[in-house]
C-alpha cells in the first residue's frame, strides 16, 4: 500500500534538485523522504552513477552510455534456500553469485507479529563465479528479532561482488538485491509462501512486519492509524490512499 500523492510531494520537496555528490545519500534518508523504499531505489541509482563515473563517462560508447541489470531467482531444495543472481554491467564480464542458507526451512518461523525468527543457527555459503568465497553461521536475536548476523554476512557478500565490478575505494554498492532490506524482504516472502501458501493475509502480515522496526513504521503501508501517521509521516492523511 502506498500513496502516490504523498510520495510525489516528498519527491518534489526533498529530492528534486539534489546533486549526485557526497551529500546525496544523506538527503534521501528515510527520515527526510519518509519512504524506506525510495532510499533503496535512489541509493542504487547513485551507486551505479558512481561506478560509471569511476570508469570515465567520456570513454564510453555511445558517449556516456552505461547500463546494468541484475537478475535474481530463488528456489528451495531439501530445506535449503538458494538465491542465484547475475549482475551485468555494460563492458564488463557478468558476475554470477549464489547465496545458500542451508536447512533453513526446518529452523525458521514467524512471531505472532509476523517477524521472521530462527530457532537455531543456519549455515550460510556465498559462491561467486563458481567458487565458495564466504561461509558463516546466521542466527537471529530472538528478543527483538533483529538480523545482525545476516546483515553482516550480506554486507560481506556485497563487498565481494563490488570488488569484481568496481574495485575502486570509497564507493558503496547499494545497486544489488543482496542489499539487506531487499534480500531479507525476498527471504521473508520465500519462507512465508512455503509455510503459509494458502494464507495470503498472513503473507501480507509478514511483509508489513518487515516495514516496521521496533514498532516504528518505515512506510505508509505499515501504518496502523492516523495518530501513528501524524507522529511519523507529517502531512499524510489516510484519505490519500483512496
Amino acid at each position: 500500500m502506498c500513496s502516490h500523492r504523498y510520495l510525489n510531494r516528498n519527491l518534489k520537496t526533498q529530492v528534486r534538485g539534489q546533486v549526485f555528490d557526497g551529500s546525496f545519500l544523506g538527503a534521501i534518508k528515510q527520515e527526510k523522504t519518509h519512504c524506506s523504499h525510495l532510499f533503496e531505489v535512489l541509493s542504487g541509482m547513485y551507486s551505479f552513477y558512481r561506478m560509471a563515473e569511476n570508469r570515465g563517462f567520456a570513454g564510453l560508447r555511445p558517449r556516456g552510455f552505461m547500463y546494468e541489470e541484475e537478475a535474481i531467482d530463488s528456489y528451495t531444495k531439501d530445506g535449503t534456500i538458494h538465491s542465484l543472481g547475475t549482475h551485468r554491467v555494460k563492458g564488463l564480464a557478468p558476475v554470477c553469485f549464489r547465496l545458500s542458507l542451508h536447512d533453513i526451512m526446518g529452523k525458521v518461523g514467524f512471531t505472532g507479529g509476523g517477524v521472521l525468527r530462527l530457532e537455531e543457527g543456519v549455515a550460510a555459503v556465498f559462491r561467486l563465479d563458481g567458487e565458495n568465497v564466504l561461509k558463516g553461521m546466521i542466527s537471529i536475536n530472538n528478543q527483538n528479532c533483529g538480523h545482525p548476523d545476516l546483515l553482516k554476512f550480506l554486507l560481506q557478500c556485497i563487498a565481494k561482488v563490488k570488488d569484481k565490478l568496481c574495485p575502486a575505494k570509497g564507493i558503496r554498492m547499494f545497486n544489488t538485491n543482496l542489499y539487506p532490506r531487499a534480500y531479507i524482504g525476498m527471504l521473508i516472502q520465500a519462507v512465508a509462501i512455503r509455510l503459509f501458501n494458502n494464507n495470503y493475509n498472513y503473507i501480507m502480515h509478514a511483509l508489513t512486519a518487515l516495514q516496521r522496526f521496533d514498532e516504528v513504521p518505515l512506510c505508509v503501508g505499515a501504518l496502523t492509524d492516523q495518530a501513528e501517521a501524524d507522529r511519523y509521516f507529517p502531512g499524510f492523511d489516510f484519505t490519500e490512499l483512496i
